[in-house]
Parts: C-alpha cells; structure tokens; sequence
C-alpha cells in the first residue's frame, strides 16, 4: 500500500508542480458553501487551476494568458498598496491568500480595493474563461 501511495503522490508531483509559479492565489473555506479552489499562474502564461469544492469545475484545468494579460497582471502587482487591504474580516466569508514574488497578503473579495480589486477581478475572469 505504502508503495502505491508514493508512486501516485510523486506522479502528481510531476504532472502538476506549481513551485516555480511566479503566483499563486487560494481561496479558502468558510461557514456558507464558499468556492474552494488554488489558482497558479506561470511567467510563460501557463495558468493551473484546481477547483476543490462548491466551484463550477472540479479538478485540475489548464490554460494560457497572452503576454498582453502577463504584462497587465505584473503591473497591477507592481501598483498594489497596503491601502488596497480591507480592515476587519468576517467569519462568513472565505480568506484568500496571495503570493508573488516573495509577498503574501491575506485578504478578503469584499474588503479590498484599487489595484487589488483590479486584480482580484482579473482572477475571476481567468477561472471563468477556463
């Protein structure tokens, strides 16, 4: 059994390996029927999605940005400022974690503004258009 386990986990590993994402965004579980999904975008536009739970889609999807919506992606995380970050959480809605380029921010959809409310708009284009 041990055997069998390692082979599939090092498969997925192989076929799915997000570490040298230059981004990264997870939403998170909360007390109603949130979408849970991992979201992964790549330098060369490579875009990995996984839908977890309460999404449209289910499982692992993949896609390609044009250089165009690369360029506009870096800049909008280049504008991004501490001001964009909502104050307060609350409980009944799921915290997102954004990382890039040695960042991470936790936030919440409802509470954020100017770029990344920019930016938080672009991810759910992305995932729809998957």
């Amino acid at each position: 059994m041990t055997l069998l386990t390692s082979y599939f986990v090092k498969k997925e590993k192989e076929v799915y390996n997000t570490s040298d994402a230059f981004l990264s965004l997870s939403n998170g579980r909360c007390l109603a029927a949130c979408p849970v999904y991992d979201l992964w975008i790549f330098k060369d536009g490579r875009v990995i999605y996984k839908g977890i739970e309460n999404v449209e889609k289910i499982g692992v999807h993949k896609m390609y940005l044009s250089m165009e919506a690369l360029k506009h992606l870096d800049l909008l995380l280049s504008k991004m400022s501490t001001e964009d970050i909502g104050g307060i959480r609350e409980r009944k809605k799921p915290l997102r974690l954004l990382k890039f380029k040695g960042k991470r921010i936790v936030y919440q959809s409802n509470r954020i503004s100017g770029s990344l409310l920019e930016l938080d708009q672009l991810f759910k284009s992305i995932i729809k258009s998957l």
